[in-house]
Formats: C-alpha cells, structure tokens, sequence
C-alpha cells in the first residue's frame, strides 16, 4: 500500500481538486488515504467524511494546531497500517496521470532516497501536458517540501518533527533530517504534480512573524542557517 498522507486546514475547494485529480487515475498499486483535518471551519471535516475511500483513515484537531504536530501525528498513523511507501502531501496539487508509476520505478532501485515530484509543467491544460510527455526514467537533485515520498524506515529517521515549527521549515526539517541519515532527495521526472503554491496558509492571515519565529527556531535545532 502507498500511503496518501495530507492535512486540511480550510481551503476545500484545492482539497477536492486535489482528491478528483487521484480519482482520475487507475492505479495498479493499492492506495491507502490518511487525513487530518486541522480546525476547518468551511465543511472540509463534513466533506472528508464523505469520501467513499479504504483504507481511509480521518483525524480531527479542534484547533489549529502546529503544521509539525499534524505531520507527526498523520504519519505516526500511517506507519500503524505498514505501508510499503508512504506520501505525505500538501491538498493543494493536483496530480498527473500515472504519477505513482515514475516513482515506484526508483524505488524498486533501492537506492537509498527520498523522492519529489516534477511540478515544472505549467497551468492550465496540466494533465494535457502530462499525457503529451515522453518518458524520461530520469531522475535529478531536487529539494521542496509540498510533495514526498519516503520508505517508511526513512520516515521513522525523522519522526518527530519539532512541534515548535509551527508552520514552516518543517520540511527543511526533513530534508536536514534525512541528509544526516546519509539519504538523498531526488526529482523524478515522469511523475508530474502540480503545485497552486501554499494555498492552505492563506486562510491563516499574516503569517511573517510566524515564519520569521520557525527560522530562528531551525536554526537552533539543526545548527543551519537558511
């Protein structure tokens, strides 16, 4: 099973866009789905819930809680079903055709990796594009944070992510995480995502002082100035 791994915190229209986009896919590999609605107010929590979806796992916040704390907890969930890889996703992309295929690729190469999608096609007519591609195999250095997959034994190198990166770096956590563990993060290129761009933290107002606050935090944990 490939586990699906996202948190919603309002924004429901880029989360449906970003669940029809996998449910237009047929997929040889089976799927496994673990949500964690962050405090929505706007009928994401009712939505998720009627998802017809299995495995499909849904967790609850009360409050906004800290984007680490909601990682931790969707990804400590997900290893509890024992996936073979695990994805842990922003809701707001949309995925391409055959995206999982290019990744199960490198994995089956057991090189000791991390990857990331190719999110470099443009919008709209994305999946246009995606289908009018021509397979590369490729693979290159590439280092974000909105789109992961992991192995779940490079997942447990990182659980848990500080809570007090509360909402970001937490990925450059990872990354920093995973670099220590002597893994390498690669851009695979036939699997094709699209990135609207941090849609989610809209909905939580000003947000530099938060950002500035997670740096110094970084910082402190890792010893890396960013």
């Amino acid at each position: 099973m490939i586990a699906i791994c996202f948190v919603v915190h309002n924004q429901l229209q880029y989360t449906r866009w970003f669940i029809e986009s996998i449910a237009r896919n047929s997929y040889p590999h089976a799927l496994g789905f673990f949500a964690l609605d962050n405090g929505s107010s706007d009928g994401s929590l009712e939505w998720l819930k009627s998802l017809q979806l299995d495995p499909y796992v849904i967790m609850r916040n009360e409050g906004n809680e800290s984007l680490s704390k909601c990682w931790n907890q969707v990804l400590e969930e997900a290893l509890k079903h024992d996936p073979e890889l695990v994805c842990l996703t922003n809701n707001d992309i949309l995925v391409g055709p055959g995206w999982l295929d290019g990744i199960v690729a490198q994995e089956k190469k057991g090189d000791k990796a991390y990857w990331l999608p190719n999110g470099a096609l443009p919008f709209p007519r994305f999946e246009d594009h995606v289908r009018s591609r021509v397979k590369t195999g490729r693979t290159y250095k590439g280092r974000a944070g909105w789109c992961l997959f992991f192995r779940p034994e490079a997942v447990k190198e990182f659980l848990p992510i500080p809570e007090e990166l509360r909402l970001w770096y937490g990925d450059d956590f990872i990354h920093w995480k995973l670099k220590q563990a002597g893994y390498e993060c690669l851009t695979v290129d036939d699997c094709c995502a699209y990135h609207f761009g941090s849609k989610t933290v809209e909905t939580v107002g000003k947000i530099q002082h938060i950002i500035d606050a997670d740096k110094v935090v970084y910082n402190r944990i890792t010893g890396e100035s960013l």
